[in-house]
C-alpha cells in the first residue's frame, strides 16, 4: 500500500510509517524511505529522527548522527520561532543524548562533549528540565559526559571541569561516588599520586553504611550509579578501583593483577586498559576482541583492539583491524585524543600516513540532503525580547528601554482579581532584595487598566516594591506569547531577559511561577554562562 502511495507522491509522509514497519525486525526494507523521510516534512524534527533509528540498527553511526542533527536542528528553529524550551519538546532531550551516543561512536569526541556540556547550560525549569530527574537534557548531559571524558581518557578536560557547573557536586550520594570516581581516574591518568590520595580520601569521607531498610538510595547505571550496586557499595567499589590504580602507576603494576578482578561494574574499556597497564596482554586482547565484536561500526573499541594487538606483537592481525579501521575513520575529529594518539607509533610501523583517516563518503542510498544549516541552528539559542512600551498607573511611560543593559526579571499577572496573582507578587516582592543583589530588575505588566491598577497600588494590601505596567489589551502579553490564541486571553508569564536584551529563560502557563528561589538560582547560572 505504501508503494502505491509513494507511486503518486514520492515525498508522501508515509516514509515515517514505513520505518516503524520495519525498525524491530528488518531495518534494511527501510533504506528507501530513511533517504526520504525528513525532507517529505522538513519543518518536523521526528522525521529526520526516524531515520536515525534505521541507520543505527544497521550499524552506520555517520548516518544515524547527520539524522539526528538534523532532527535537533529542526526543534531548534522551532523552539526559537515559537519562544519554547528545549525540554518542553517532546523527545527532544532523547534525540539529543542519542546524537552525543553516535558522535562518539564515530569518534567526533569533541564534538560530543561540546554538545553534552550544551545540555547542561540550557534553562532549567522544576516542571521540564533539572539534572536529577531522568530522561531531560541536564540529566542526559551529565550522564553522556561523564562517560565520554571517561571512554576518551580526557582526564586534562576532567580535571578542568571538576569545579565547574559541569561536574558539580550533587545531593545525590550515587552522584557523589560517580564524581569523585571519574576525577580519581583523570589524576591516576595524569600520574599524580597526591591527587589522586586526596580523592581516595574524599570518597572514605562518605557515608559508609547503608540507610535503614526502605531508605536506602539506588544507583541505577543511566541515573548516575553502578548498576546492581546501592550508594554505599559504589563507593567502597570505587575506593577499591583507585587504590588498584595508585598500585597500577607505582613500580610495582603486577600487584595491581588480583585487584582488578574484585571490581565490579567496569566499562569495557577501563578493563582493557587495566589489564593492559598490569601486564596482562594476552587478558587484555581477550577483552578487547570482545569488546570490538560487540561493538561493531564504533571507532574508539576497534582503535584499542588495534592498540592491544600491536602490543602483542600480532602484526598481520593488527594491520588488517586498522585497515578496519580507518574504513570508518572519517569522522574522528582529533588524532591526538589519547585513544587515537597511541596508534601514531603503530600506523608508522605500518607504513600509513600520519593522518590515517580516510574520508567519510556516504552511500548513494542515503540520497541527496540538504545543508545542515538550511535546516536550523545545531545548539538552542535564547531570542531577542520584544521591544515593549506602556505606562504606569500614574501615566508615566514604562518601557524595554528603561531596562536596557541589565538583567530583568518581567512578570505578567492577571491582575489584582487574581489572588494567585497577588501570592506571586508577595513571593517576588519578598525576594526583591535577593534579585537587585544578583543585579537583576524586576517589573511588572498587569492586565488591570491603570485607573483599576492605581485603587489595587495605593490600597491598603501588598506594596510592591518595583513599577508595574498597565496593559488591559494585552498587546504586551501577546508579543511575548503569554497568551492563549483559542481562548483569546492572557496568560501568566514569568521572563528573565539579560543585559544583551536576550530572554534566557521563561515560564508561561494557567498558573504563576510562584519558585522564586528556583529562578533566583537559574538567572544567577544562566548569567554566569554569558561570562
Amino acid at each position: 500500500m505504501i508503494d502505491e502511495i509513494l507511486k503518486v507522491n514520492p515525498l508522501h509522509p508515509a516514509h515515517h510509517f514505513r520505518i516503524h514497519l520495519w525498525d524491530g525486525s528488518n531495518a534494511a526494507n527501510a533504506l528507501g524511505s530513511a533517504a526520504l523521510c525528513g525532507e517529505s516534512a522538513p519543518m518536523i524534527a521526528h522525521m529526520w529522527h526516524m531515520p536515525g533509528h534505521t541507520y543505527d540498527k544497521l550499524k552506520r553511526y555517520a548516518e544515524a548522527a547527520w539524522q539526528q542533527e538534523a532532527s535537533s536542528r529542526a526543534d531548534h528553529a522551532y523552539m526559537m520561532h515559537d519562544r519554547v524550551l528545549p525540554d518542553q519538546i517532546h523527545n527532544y532531550a532523547h534525540n539529543q543524548e542519542w546524537l552525543i551516543r553516535n558522535l562518539s561512536n564515530i569518534g567526533r569526541a569533541k564534538d560530543a562533549v561540546a554538545l553534552a556540556k550544551n545540555l547542561l547550560e540550557l534553562p532549567r525549569h522544576p516542571k521540564y528540565n533539572l539534572v536529577t530527574r531522568s530522561g531531560k537534557s541536564a540529566n542526559y548531559g551529565r550522564v553522556r559526559l561523564f562517560e565520554l571524558l571517561e571512554r576518551y581518557e580526557l582526564w586534562d578536560e576532567t580535571i578542568q571541569l571538576a569545579d565547574t557547573m559541569y561536574l558539580e557536586p550533587t545531593d545525590a550520594a550515587a552522584e557523589q561516588v560517580k564524581r569523585l570516581r571519574l576525577i580519581g581516574l583523570a589524576y591516576a591518568g595524569k600520574d599524580d599520586t597526591k591527587k589522586l590520595a586526596q580523592t581516595i580520601a574524599l570518597l572514605k569521607k562518605l557515608p559508609a553504611k547503608s540507610k535503614p531498610a526502605g531508605e536506602q538510595p539506588k544507583g541505577k547505571g543511566g541515573k548516575g550509579g553502578l548498576p546492581g550496586l546501592d550508594a554505599f557499595a559504589a563507593r567502597d567499589n570505587a575506593i577499591k578501583e583507585l587504590q588498584m590504580l595508585e598500585k597500577l602507576i607505582s613500580d610495582d603494576p603486577t600487584s595491581a593483577l588480583g585487584d582488578i578482578k574484585a571490581i565490579k561494574n567496569v566499562s569495557p574499556a577501563t578493563q582493557i586498559r587495566y589489564y593492559h597497564d598490569a601486564g596482562d596482554l594476552a587478558k587484555a586482547e581477550l577483552l578487547a576482541k570482545q569488546a570490538s565484536d560487540s561493538a561493531k561500526g564504533q571507532v574508539a573499541p576497534l582503535a584499542v583492539y588495534v592498540e592491544m594487538l600491536h602490543a602483542n606483537e600480532k602484526t598481520k592481525e593488527c594491520a588488517e583491524a586498522f585497515e578496519r579501521l580507518r574504513k570508518i575513520s572519517g569522522s574522528i575529529d582529533s588524532l591526538e585524543t589519547p585513544v587515537f594518539k597511541r596508534l601514531a607509533p603503530v600506523a608508522a610501523e605500518l607504513k600509513l600516513p600520519a593522518d590515517w583517516r580516510v574520508p567519510t563518503k556516504f552511500p548513494s542510498d542515503f540520497g541527496k540532503r540538504p545543508s545542515l544549516d538550511s535546516i536550523g541552528p545545531l545548539v538552542w539559542q535564547p531570542t531577542a525580547a520584544p521591544m515593549w512600551s506602556l505606562s504606569d498607573a500614574d501615566g508615566r511611560p514604562l518601557s524595554a528601554k528603561d531596562y536596557a543593559g541589565k538583567p530583568t526579571l518581567v512578570i505578567f499577572y492577571l491582575g489584582y482579581g487574581c489572588p494567585h496573582c497577588i501570592e506571586q507578587l508577595r513571593k517576588f516582592t519578598e525576594q526583591q532584595k535577593s534579585f537587585a543583589d544578583a543585579g537583576i530588575s524586576i517589573v511588572a505588566i498587569s492586565t488591570d487598566a491603570a485607573d483599576a491598577l492605581k485603587r489595587a497600588l495605593n490600597g491598603d494590601g501588598l506594596k510592591i516594591p518595583f513599577p508595574v505596567a498597565s496593559d488591559p489589551k494585552h498587546v504586551v502579553f501577546q508579543q511575548f506569547r503569554a497568551y492563549d490564541d483559542f481562548e483569546q486571553q492572557p496568560l501568566h508569564g514569568t521572563f528573565l531577559i539579560d543585559a544583551k536584551g536576550m530572554v534566557r529563560w521563561h515560564d508561561i502557563g494557567y498558573e504563576p511561577f510562584m519558585e522564586t528561589a528556583f529562578v533566583l538560582n537559574e538567572a544567577k547560572r544562566l548569567l554566569a554562562l554569558q561570562n
